[in-house]
C-alpha cells in the first residue's frame, strides 16, 4: 500500500513524501524534475501499489485502529473479516477496540484478508 505524505510549510504543500519503493521507480524510470505533479501520480498509479484515499490517512494520524480503518475502508463487517482471516468477530472487536493487540500469525491474516502489508497493521 501506498502512503503519500504531504509536509505543509505556511499553510501550503511544500514537500510531499512517498514510500522508498515509488521513489526507486521513479528515480529509475524518469528525470522527475521534467514531470509535473500529475504525472507523477499518474506513474504512481501505475505501480501496483493503491493509493490510499486522504480521509483514510487522516484516521490513522488521528489514532484510530488501522484494522478498524482499513477494513470500513474496505466496506467489510467485522464478521467478514473475521471469516476471511479465519478467527472469530469477538477476536476482531477485541483488537479494533485496543484490548488485545494480536499475534504476529493474526495480523498477518488480518492483513492479507483486507489486502494489504503486515506493516499498514503495526
Amino acid at each position: 500500500m501506498s502512503k503519500l505524505q504531504i509536509i505543509y510549510q505556511g499553510g501550503k504543500p511544500a514537500f510531499a513524501v512517498v514510500p522508498w519503493k515509488q521513489y526507486e521507480f521513479f528515480k529509475k524510470h524518469v528525470d522527475e524534475a521534467d514531470l509535473t505533479d500529475e504525472e507523477l501520480m499518474t506513474l504512481a498509479d501505475l505501480e501496483d501499489d493503491e493509493v490510499i484515499p486522504m480521509y483514510v490517512s487522516e484516521r490513522l494520524s488521528a489514532g484510530e485502529h488501522p484494522v478498524k480503518v482499513f477494513r470500513e475502508y474496505r466496506n467489510m463487517t467485522q464478521k467478514e473479516l473475521a471469516q476471511k482471516a479465519g478467527i472469530s468477530p469477538e477476536y476482531v472487536s477485541q483488537i479494533e477496540g485496543g484490548k488485545k493487540q494480536g499475534s504476529i500469525d493474526t495480523l498477518k491474516a488480518i492483513a492479507e484478508a483486507l489486502a494489504l502489508d503486515l506493516d499498514d497493521l503495526v
